[in-house]
């Protein structure tokens, strides 16, 4: 993997905000890792009554959590567990009913969680030294965290190992394992994101029983289809008797409205920019089939059991696609894919991203249309 430097960081997408937190955690956060003292090496207790984790990010990453949350709470039911995130992740955790039991979402909250004894902390950032920092101002018993630098190594009890090409999920859990119900074994997203019987049904009177749900944005944007392959996407499916569904957030609204327009009088339906996270997943569920790029929406739709073509251009194919037999990935295999790597781009095309932009969406529906896993 390229050096993440200073020049990465201004280079990388994202908000000014985001890109000033990336600095500071470059400069100030790796100089006060070289500072605080070694954390002594310690063994994960089996059992815990308090567990905080920290997860920072985007929607795919907390997905990623919830079935490993679940087997937790499976081997100890009494078990309290809080969740430190980020606003634009909170609900992952807040509409999972009580598998969680607290979630902060900033660190305001930090006088909070220094006053609730915490047995463990799990810090499930993959590279930034800042939460690993902030676990230790909490100061619970155990601190489990990523050894993915040598600086993050000794800001834990337990450094666990991570593998940059691995299914990310099998990643997270080698940070809980001794604390799973059955330790070792093989974890899915595939029905773990809970859905209320209500949004259910309010998902099944929104569209057609034969929609396809597509995901036009990504928080990483090098990640997204044009403008013109997603129109083409849109018609490709409606000249095989499918409705279009746009999904989305806000930042994608003028895209959604463009390719409304470029539909005409077609059926086709955009909730972009205003369907809460759950009424977004119900959707998922609710359509025949999903296809988007590597993205939060993608993760949440393997997390609802639905059909998954997923398209990978930038991203790490081998560490996001779903495994679950019948997902679909797709990717050109160019040599300087993927470019990215936590939460940076690094790429060496100066904007072209043919990994991604070169692809045919009619010719990609001729091929995994037919596919018996699909259902379409």
């Amino acid at each position: 993997m390229r050096k993440i430097g200073l020049r990465e960081i201004l280079l990388s997408s994202g908000s000014g905000g985001l890109k000033t937190l990336k600095l500071c955690d470059h400069i100030l956060g790796s100089l006060a890792a070289r500072f605080v003292p070694v954390e002594i090496p310690m063994e994960i207790p089996s059992m815990a009554s308090r567990i905080l984790v920290i997860r920072p990010g985007g929607i795919g990453d907390a997905v990623f959590l919830l079935p490993i949350l679940k087997s937790v709470k499976l081997k100890n039911p009494q078990v309290c567990i809080d969740v430190l995130c980020q606003k634009r992740n909170s609900s992952v955790f807040s509409s999972q009913g009580n598998l969680v039991d607290h979630v902060y979402d900033s660190l305001a909250d930090l006088r909070i969680l220094r006053k609730n004894a915490y047995d463990i902390v799990v810090d499930t950032e993959q590279w930034h030294y800042l939460t690993a920092l902030t676990s230790r101002q909490i100061k619970p018993h155990v601190k489990i965290g990523f050894a993915t630098r040598p600086l993050r190594r000794k800001l834990v009890n337990v450094a666990v190992n991570y593998d940059a090409n691995a299914y990310e999920l099998e990643n997270f859990s080698r940070l809980f394992e001794s604390l799973m119900e059955v330790p070792g074994s093989k974890r899915e997203l595939n029905g773990c994101f809970y859905l209320s019987e209500e949004t259910k049904a309010w998902a099944s009177l929104q569209i057609p029983a034969n929609s396809v749900t597509i995901a036009i944005g990504a928080s990483v944007p090098e990640r997204r289809l044009g403008a013109d392959q997603l129109a083409a996407l849109a018609q490709g499916l409606v000249r095989r008797g499918l409705c279009p569904v746009f999904l989305g957030g806000k930042d994608v609204l003028p895209l959604s409205r463009q390719l409304m327009v470029c539909l005409g009088g077609t059926l086709a339906y955009s909730f972009v920019g205003t369907a809460s996270l759950q009424e977004s997943a119900a959707l998922i569920k609710a359509s025949r089939l999903f296809i988007g790029t590597d993205s939060g929406l993608m993760h949440l739709a393997a997390a609802v059991g639905s059909p998954v073509i997923a398209i990978f251009g930038a991203g790490n194919m081998k560490k996001w696609k779903s495994p679950r037999e019948g997902d679909v990935g797709i990717n050109e295999n160019l040599p300087c894919s993927p470019c990215t790597a936590f939460g940076y781009g690094l790429p060496i095309c100066h904007g072209a991203f043919q990994c991604i932009r070169k692809m045919d969406m009619e010719s990609m529906l001729d091929q995994y249309l037919h596919l018996e896993g699909k259902n379409v």
